[in-house]
């Protein structure tokens, strides 16, 4: 096995110092791994370790989210993150983001939900675009998730066609989609230490481990 990399127009091989079941080892390398997307984009056939990422848009109606599915790479996850924010400040949804297994460039795939919710585009194409570039996503929208949602993401063997085997999927629960501001504005009003209990003002005493399960927020210091 060798490890392909371009310099100067030229590509180069280097031989790996370790070779493990899903990828190999380069020892001192002498090309960013940037260099590594860039090379498995120039050649579609390469399977790239992929993930989806789940954004909730809070500047938008009802519940709208953004789904994307981009290479395991930390500064593309970065740059849409920071994207989502600029835009519509939006906040990551908590959820498993890594594919099933690796997938290959120019290949699309199908997003799908067994709700009523509106998906634009159903077809989203798996590239590779650089980290100052607007990256493709998928817009989902629904009225509420009261029942819940499940998204499944699958390959598309031809164009309106896809195939059984998931590769990713997630079920949305209300819950998931609510902003940590929400969050922690809306727990442990209200609550004192008094002579080394937790206690509701006016109400009885409870002991730091029952307040510890019931209440997960941190306390203002004094």
């Amino acid at each position: 096995m060798r490890v392909g990399h371009v310099m100067d127009g030229n590509l180069l091989l280097e031989k790996p110092g370790a070779v493990k079941p899903f990828h190999a080892v380069l020892r001192d390398p002498s090309f960013s791994p940037m260099g590594v997307i860039l090379l498995s984009a120039s050649f579609p056939f390469i399977p790239v370790h992929s993930l989806v990422l789940f954004y909730r848009v809070i500047r938008a109606a009802d519940i709208t989210l953004h789904l994307y599915l981009i290479p395991n790479n930390h500064g593309l996850e970065k740059a849409v993150d920071k994207d989502e924010k600029r835009r519509g400040h939006s906040f990551l949804v908590d959820k498993p983001p890594h594919t099933s297994r690796p997938l290959k460039f120019n290949t699309w795939y199908h997003v799908s939900s067994s709700s009523k919710a509106e998906i634009n585009p159903q077809e989203l194409k798996f590239v590779y675009l650089t980290s100052d570039s607007r990256q493709l996503y998928t817009e989902i929208y629904t009225k509420d998730l009261q029942e819940g949602m499940q998204l499944t993401l699958t390959k598309s063997s031809q164009k309106g066609k896809m195939e059984h085997s998931p590769l990713w999927a997630t079920f949305l629960r209300a819950r998931d989609i609510e902003s940590p501001a929400a969050l922690s504005t809306s727990l442990c009003t209200g609550l004192l230490i008094h002579d080394g209990e937790w206690v509701w003002p006016g109400g009885p005493c409870l002991s730091p481990s029952k307040v510890e399960r019931g209440f997960p927020c941190s306390l203002p210091h004094s």
